[in-house]
Parts: C-alpha cells; sequence; structure tokens
C-alpha cells in the first residue's frame, strides 16, 4: 500500500486481471480480488434518468415521424391501423 500512496504501482492486480488497468485509487488496488466477483456500483437516480431520457427519445422520434408526414399519408396510416384493428376483431371468438 504505501508503494502505491507514493505513486508507484506493482502491477499485482494486472498480473491477475490484465484488462483492469491501473487502480485509480488505494481502496480500488486494496479491494483488486473483488473486481471478478462484484459487478460495477449503479446510481439508481442516475439508471432512472437514463431510462427516462430513453423512453422519451423514443416517443420523441414517433411523434416526429407521424407529424413529419403528408396529410395523404397520414389518412394511409389511419385506414392502414383500422383496417387492421377491423380484422383482429373479427377473429375475436364469442364466448356468450
Amino acid at each position: 500500500m504505501r508503494a502505491l500512496r507514493r505513486g508507484r504501482y506493482d502491477g499485482a492486480a494486472a498480473a491477475i486481471f490484465p484488462d483492469a488497468g491501473r487502480p485509480q485509487t488505494i481502496c480500488q488496488a486494496r479491494n483488486a480480488h473483488y473486481i471478478a466477483v462484484m459487478g460495477d456500483i449503479v446510481n439508481l437516480k442516475l439508471a432512472r434518468k437514463r431510462k427516462a431520457r430513453e423512453a422519451a427519445e423514443t416517443e420523441a422520434a414517433a411523434k416526429r415521424l407521424q407529424h413529419g408526414q403528408s396529410k395523404a399519408q397520414k389518412k394511409l396510416s389511419e385506414a392502414e391501423q383500422e383496417a387492421a384493428e377491423r380484422k383482429l376483431d373479427g377473429h375475436k371468438r364469442d364466448d356468450s
């Protein structure tokens, strides 16, 4: 540990985990044997925000696609959607 405090790195973790690289802190060097066992620490707040951002981007892309159409294209897509719904409703079973 003293070698790390002085800025030297002995490479013990690099010998075991070659792609792990040089530890950034002393704590990472002490816990080098946990690298293969434990997963990454995830900040749940940031993960939720990232998920919400991705959902918003997906919705925005769909809206851009819808609002970027001409009137004829909108009518055509609505007619296709209604035809698909009628076809689906026509295949429903009547259990009564």
